[in-house]
């Protein structure tokens, strides 16, 4: 059976022909050109890896094995513009939203190397389903970059094989051991599409998964195989960026927007839902430069580097891990009795302004007007009993576990916490706390002394990044100090810690500051945390909230 498929995109129309109904398996002739084939083998060498198998190991992470033996890239859209237009093509192809999709994964096979037969649907571990946002692979759109002279099929043992034999089916193996298996040939532009749910399953709150799409790649003998992997899952992943307001903007709801309370994304204050917003601002930013005079610094240079990276910066992150971007919830007890103990001990020390920092002019906060003070955790309270673990490696460990919890993905600590004490008066503008675009020039200078700047070279250059502050002390008569956040909706919330409260946010693709002057003082713990492979403990994710 064949039947046509407009892609509208593209101002194209393709043939697909059945192949196979179990699994659903579809098969397009042509569907990527020899330049476009180029384009993604070209741009997917640099970052080529030992690819891994959807095997925990002993520390959670997905690992390498014997049955997959091919090399593996992730391709973004940064890495290749070409993957923007594919996103558009599948999404034609397959009638399912590009906002379900992940990105490509690209192969290569040497002679000798293969892959044994497997699922590409997610499996479950420890009783916990490892579906990253909630969902399963639903679709493969499986890609041959390359001709394979011999040898490199794609194989489905269930494809030829008569339901009354499908006992004969081994669940491993490979291309030697299913000799009766349908056989794909990798042809170059070629795609194949099989699914691995039956057609009236594919929701988002339910889904049946098919062990007929049971697969596996054969090793080539005479080429090397160039392929690529795009999956389509049943339900959204959160690639969304933040929404930045136009400049002109008027249309505001009852939450206020960005660049009303401090400049944001523009030099400017917008609007008067603030009245006296921008004298303070204009005040400010006078303040810093007669710093600037005494003791060295830029200021408009570097304001002029906050705001660019708070607009540019979230465009460069791929995947947001929540609904708003933020999320509050109580300190676990270990960590607030540990940090509430520290403070005892400490607090006459870190009040009274050992080790201020003031330093050098920078917009990004008055220290001039409001001295900072900052020790790393690891310097802090009473030395553990033999045996115990240092108080920050505690504190690091179990608020990583609600980092987990929160994101979905393995919370990996970066640097020591840092407690932070702030006086009356105290501002810090609204910025990005983890890192801002990939191409780095002037970014890293932009980091406060108190953020970290990441970076994960090992995901194909993926920046994802959690960052958390717990509320350790206030001043009780004082009204509280919010936090501003940019939601990834670009609407700004104010979000108010009490003592032994936490806030969790995206730093990479949220804006975060203190615009409105503190009133008295604020003691808080600081710690970011890099985002790796999807967790154990995940249980269905999406679990942010508006946070205020």
């Amino acid at each position: 059976e064949v039947f046509k498929v407009k892609l509208p995109h593209s101002t194209r129309e393709v043939e697909v022909e059945v192949l196979s109904n179990t699994p659903q398996l579809l098969q397009v002739k042509d569907f990527l050109s020899g330049d476009e084939c180029d384009q993604i083998i070209g741009s997917a060498k640099p970052g080529m890896k030992r690819s891994t198998v959807e095997v925990l190991d002993a520390e959670g992470k997905t690992k390498e094995h014997v049955d997959r033996t091919s090399t593996t890239a992730w391709l973004y859209e940064r890495d290749c513009p070409f993957v923007k237009t594919l996103h558009e093509r599948v999404e034609d192809l397959v009638k399912v939203p590009k906002s379900y999709s992940e990105t490509l994964q690209v192969l290569h096979y040497q002679p000798g190397q293969l892959y044994k037969v497997h699922h590409d649907y997610l499996t479950v571990y420890n009783d916990e389903p490892r579906f990253a946002e909630g969902h399963n692979r639903m679709i493969t759109v499986f890609f041959y970059l390359t001709t394979v002279e011999e040898g490199g099929e794609t194989i489905f043992p269930y494809g030829k094989m008569p339901k009354d034999r499908w006992g004969e089916v081994k669940n491993n193996g490979n291309c030697d051991v299913h000799i009766d298996a349908l056989k794909i040939s990798a042809v170059r532009g070629d795609a194949i599409i099989f699914y691995h749910v039956p057609a009236q399953n594919q929701t988002e709150d339910t889904i049946v998964l098919d062990n007929t799409s049971l697969h596996g790649g054969c090793d080539p003998i005479n080429g090397d195989k160039w392929a690529a992997n795009y999956w389509v899952r049943n339900g959204p992943l959160r690639h969304a960026k933040q929404h930045v307001p136009s400049r002109d903007s008027v249309g505001r709801a009852a939450i206020y927007g960005a660049d009303e309370s401090w400049p944001t994304h523009y030099p400017a204050i917008r609007g008067d839902a603030f009245p006296g917003a921008a004298a303070r601002y204009e005040a400010h930013m006078a303040a810093c430069r007669r710093r600037a005079a005494v003791a060295g610094g830029e200021c408009d240079a570097r304001e002029a580097m906050r705001l660019k990276s708070n607009v540019e910066g979230p465009q460069t992150v791929f995947m947001n891990h929540s609904v708003s971007g933020h999320h509050i919830c109580r300190a676990p007890s270990g960590v607030w009795h540990e940090l509430s103990s520290i403070w005892g001990l400490e607090s006459p020390s870190l009040l009274s302004g050992g080790d201020r920092h003031a330093g050098k002019a920078d917009p990004a906060e008055n220290s001039w007007d409001a001295p900072i003070t900052r020790f790393s955790l690891d310097n802090l309270g009473a030395a553990p009993a033999e045996g115990e673990e240092e108080s920050y490696v505690l504190v690091q460990r179990k608020l990583g576990i609600i980092v987990e919890w929160w994101t979905g993905f393995e919370a990996h600590p970066l640097g020591v916490p840092e407690m932070h004490v702030h006086r009356d008066g105290a501002i810090i503008a609204p910025v990005l706390w983890g890192l801002g675009a990939p191409d780095g020039e002037g970014y890293g200078e932009l980091r406060r002394v108190d953020v970290v700047p990441v970076t994960d070279g090992s995901d194909a250059g993926r920046h994802d990044t959690a960052c958390a502050v717990v509320q350790v002390s206030e001043e009780w008569d004082a009204p509280r100090w919010p936090m501003e956040l940019l939601s990834h909706d670009g609407k700004a919330t104010n979000a108010t810690l009490g003592e032994g409260e936490v806030l969790l946010w995206e730093c990479d693709s949220v804006v975060a500051g203190r615009p409105f002057p503190l009133h008295g003082h604020s003691g808080t713990l600081f710690l970011a945390y890099r985002m790796g492979n999807q967790s154990r403990l995940y249980a269905g994710g999406g679990h942010g909230t508006e946070g205020s």
